[in-house]
């Protein structure tokens, strides 16, 4: 049995759901979603998404167990004292940790860790335990005609978010700029003013650009800092997105994908629309390293 680690915020998910499905794909072993971290007292972000936008309801670890089986599991989890992989290997059974070679995770586990971007699909007469965040478009375009048709948005029918659309729809070369704050801002990972002012620089010396579409969690501090962040030489080309929060967050990242191309912060929720854009030609400017 091969085992897919879930957690984070609407971009997140959707890597890691993608790789969850290339690997139920390409191994020819059972696969389950362990979903521990939606448990949480305080679930982070607006919790599992994927059902209520998209519908999915993959193979869960929590329905493997009876309710008050899994419930203690949850317990010692959220104490501390084990992670579900160390729970199963304590347990008796053979597990193994597939580990992402640039994931860092609090992970408790005293039992064999593989190290392995290449991924090991089967060890024989072990279950596999994969823990990381599969960002990129790595898994994507080997499975997209199956993604595409699992990702398909809800209708839009609010007028605000119709109008949002129809702006993209009628400019000729629209540019989303995400400029994510909140969360990532406190970790100190956003990316720099700078770099956005350099990459808008950049385009407007090319020209071409008639739009540009500005997605942010705080609007307010984009337009404080106008000017280190390049905005006020578009000033004239750009309008801002507001309104998308909570159960509605992912609209964003819908019109973000109807965009050309996309400047976007440290940010898998972006780096996610950009993989569900449909444009040949398209570019993603991001600071991933």
């Amino acid at each position: 049995m091969n085992i897919v680690y879930m957690n984070g915020g609407l971009g997140n998910q959707m890597f890691q759901y993608i790789f969850f499905r290339w690997l139920e794909i390409n191994s020819g072993e059972k696969c389950v979603i362990d979903n521990a971290p939606f448990y949480l007292d305080n679930v982070p972000h607006n919790g599992y998404e994927l059902n209520k936008i998209f519908g999915l309801k993959p193979a869960m670890l929590s329905d493997m167990f009876d309710e008050d089986i899994w419930q203690y599991m949850l317990n010692l989890r959220e104490n501390g004292s084990w992670g579900v992989a160390q729970q199963l290997l304590n347990a008796g059974r053979p597990i193994v940790v597939i580990r992402e070679h640039h994931d860092t995770p609090n992970l408790k586990f005293n039992g064999q860790i593989i190290v392995d971007d290449e991924l090991t699909l089967k060890i024989n007469g072990k279950d596999l335990y994969y823990h990381g965040y599969w960002m990129g478009d790595k898994f994507f375009n080997n499975i997209d005609k199956v993604i595409r048709r699992e990702f398909k948005f809800p209708k839009i029918k609010d007028k605000i978010n119709r109008k949002y659309a129809s702006l993209i729809e009628k400019s000729k070369i629209p540019v989303a700029i995400h400029i994510r704050r909140g969360d990532m801002a406190q970790l100190g990972r956003c990316c720099s003013p700078d770099y956005f002012y350099k990459v808008i620089e950049y385009l407007e010396k090319i020209g071409q650009i008639d739009k540009y579409f500005l997605f942010s969690d705080d609007l307010k501090w984009c337009a404080d800092n106008a000017e280190s962040l390049g905005l006020s030489l578009i000033r004239d080309k750009l309008i801002n997105i507001s309104g998308n929060s909570g159960d509605t967050a992912y609209r964003d990242m819908q019109l973000m994908s109807m965009c050309r191309h996309r400047i976007s912060d440290r940010s898998s929720f972006s780096l996610m629309a950009g993989c569900l854009c449909p444009y040949d030609n398209k570019q993603e400017i991001n600071n991933w390293r």
